[in-house]
């Protein structure tokens, strides 16, 4: 014997083997991003929860791309549409944009019970109070305020705006009362870390996806 020739060759169509491999790996990708997406989210929002910022905690927003359909190389894209709050909330410096002040509750305030909306409590006051708001100036040793005008207070300690008499005037029992702060930057209390948030869905995952993959494998008839 001069020669030896060995061959292999896969049993049946080696087209839709392959096609069927690439739709478990498609689909496997997609049922993985979809399960993270929801678990990730749960996760997000809890420590929201935690951190007494239930009020944005539908905030939080997963999208899938492609957003129909299944592909190869899904993709997860998770944020928030309060990223300041979130932010601020990390125990970050947090310096106001270019001509602006940042807005902090002074403490004992009914600014403290303002809701924290997705505008943050100042859009709420102003909201609620319009151009009663105005600011008192800044003088050495104290920061500016924002106060507002014409207001009452109930007996459980919040606020309601008043309305002026005809001669132009706010009758008896208002009040001014002070808010905000007014300053340029300030370090917030970390009351959030969403960055471990963040890689304990990406360790997520890691650990879904292998098995996500081997259930589709399963349901293609390629594995058992």
């Amino acid at each position: 014997m001069s020669e030896l020739r060995i061959e292999a060759a896969l049993l049946g169509n080696l087209e839709e083997f392959d096609k069927s491999i690439r739709l478990a790996v498609a689909q496997a990708g997609r049922d993985t991003m979809v399960e993270v997406r929801d678990k990730g989210i749960g996760k997000l929002r809890s420590s929201l929860e935690q951190a007494g910022l239930s009020a944005i905690d539908k905030s939080w927003r997963g999208e899938i791309y492609p957003e129909r359909g299944i592909a190869l190389n899904p993709a997860l894209y998770i944020y928030s549409k309060a990223p300041e709050i979130i932010q601020s909330n990390q125990g970050e410096v947090i310096s106001a944009k270019s001509g602006r002040m940042l807005a902090i509750p002074i403490p004992g305030s009914p600014a403290e019970d303002f809701p924290v909306t997705e505008g943050g409590r100042v859009a709420y006051a102003r909201k609620k109070f319009g151009d009663r708001l105005f600011a008192i100036p800044p003088r050495p040793g104290r920061a500016a305020i924002l106060a507002v005008d014409g207001v009452g207070m109930t007996k459980t300690g919040k606020l309601t705006a008043r309305n002026k008499t005809k001669k132009g005037f706010y009758g008896k029992g208002t009040m001014t009362v002070l808010l905000f702060w007014m300053v340029p930057q300030v370090t917030m209390e970390a009351r959030l870390d969403t960055d471990a948030d963040f890689d304990w869905i990406r360790k997520m995952f890691e650990r879904e996806y292998p098995e996500m993959l081997g259930r589709n494998l399963v349901r293609q008839g390629l594995a058992n």
